[in-house]
């Protein structure tokens, strides 16, 4: 039997080819997340398996719809909120076994990216295509599975108004920028060239994993900042409008304040929301500060 790449991921900046149903270190890396609990290449290929057992990842039978959230200020996670809020009506982001697709279903959203990320390359799988498209989703190219922002976002637009958009930091983002109503998430940014983050810049919001350019080059011209350990930059009017709801589902207090100051802070005057923890517990906190605010409990070395 002749064996095949079905999938390129990448895991804490460690790459792997999913090739014969198995997951091939081809590049490894020092970055130690304590987040993730991930400190080696074999925590890495174990993380993978993990999902592929769990979620059905890289499988004919991976899993499109959930309702569960697993991380405060993910992608998928605002999206969910944001479509579910009218803010926006529409997601091109990428699956395994599919490719770019575009949906408006934030259990689909969720269900594909809440455990997704690093997808470098991927095959067409046709029973999780089919299922997709059962889901009422668009899979933009069904022959290859080719993962294209632009291309989905461009089909995308023919149909809904407002549209966010997964990427990672390339110059794709200036083309995404020039069309109407999308809003750009820039993921995946461990790594990057002080060029891709002057592209990522240009978004409206960004990742910062374990990338220090991200960190110098985006963090200091954002205008809010979420979380401190693996901060989250946004940019522009736009990515404000989109965390609102996840803001305020989080807590409403919070939700409210961030409303209240949403012009102080368009003006110049970046603010900072992140869980502080208490004797009383963990509580979500906004308030003023020079950013980027970093945290030395975040991912190491970055990269």
């Amino acid at each position: 039997m002749k064996l095949r790449i079905e999938d390129v991921v990448e895991r804490c900046n460690r790459t792997f080819v999913h090739i014969g149903g198995d997951f091939v270190l081809i590049e490894d890396s020092p970055i130690q997340c304590p987040f993730l609990r991930i400190g080696s290449w074999q925590g890495a290929w174990v993380a993978l398996y993990l999902r592929k057992l769990q979620f059905g990842q890289f499988t004919d039978d991976r899993q499109v719809r959930d309702r569960q959230k697993y991380v405060p200020f993910g992608a998928t996670e605002i999206i969910t909120e944001a479509l579910r809020a009218g803010i926006l009506d529409a997601c091109v982001l990428v699956c395994d076994g599919a490719g770019t697709v575009i949906t408006t279903d934030p259990e689909i959203v969720q269900g594909i990216g809440g455990r997704m990320s690093g997808l470098v390359y991927t095959t067409p799988r046709q029973s999780v295509i089919r299922r997709l498209h059962d889901e009422g989703a668009i899979v933009v190219d069904p022959v290859k599975a080719s993962i294209n922002p632009v291309q989905g976002a461009k089909r995308a637009s023919e149909i809904y108004r407002r549209i966010a958009v997964t990427t990672t930091a390339n110059s794709s983002i200036e083309e995404l920028e020039n069309l109407p109503g999308v809003v750009t998430f820039v993921v995946h940014t461990t790594g990057i060239t002080p060029e891709q983050a002057s592209y990522a810049k240009k978004s409206d919001i960004v990742w910062g994993c374990a990338s220090k350019y991200v960190r110098k080059v985006v963090g200091r011209n954002a205008v809010l900042q979420l979380g401190v350990g693996i901060p989250v930059f946004v940019l522009s009017e736009k990515g404000l409008s989109v965390i609102q709801p996840q803001i305020t589902t989080l807590s409403h207090e919070t939700g409210t304040l961030l409303d209240q100051n949403r012009e102080a802070i368009l003006l110049g005057s970046p603010h900072v929301i992140y869980h502080r923890r208490t004797f009383q517990g963990t509580s979500l906190t906004i308030e003023k500060a020079v950013l980027p605010v970093l945290r030395h409990a975040g991912p190491h070395p970055l990269l």
